[in-house]
């Protein structure tokens, strides 16, 4: 089987998040168009929400990040401290 390399690009931007019917400040972690997840700061916590529920409390923003990478199975050690609109390329090795 060959590999292939592709490459994958997160972007972390400022969204409103949308938690119970409530818009609320927070991020939007996308790749291209595609938002991958969404985070709100909530009781200075850090909430990562899925389907305008929260899923989980982080003590901080790099945690709820690496979370959201993970569940989206990347490997977030490649998006360590990565900062509001910053744009990270990777390549991920596919196998045919």
């Amino acid at each position: 089987m060959s590999k292939k390399d592709k490459k994958i690009e997160l972007q972390l931007s400022d969204s409103k998040v949308t938690i119970n019917n409530a818009k609320v400040d927070g991020y939007a972690l996308q790749t291209g168009k595609k938002t991958i997840g969404e985070i709100a700061e909530l009781e200075n916590r850090f909430a990562v929400v899925e389907n305008g529920e929260v899923k989980a409390f982080f003590k901080n923003l790099e945690q709820a990040i690496e979370s959201t990478i993970e569940n989206y199975n990347l490997n977030p050690h490649d998006f360590v401290d990565m900062k509001e609109g910053e744009i990270r390329e990777v390549f991920i090795n596919l196998e045919d």
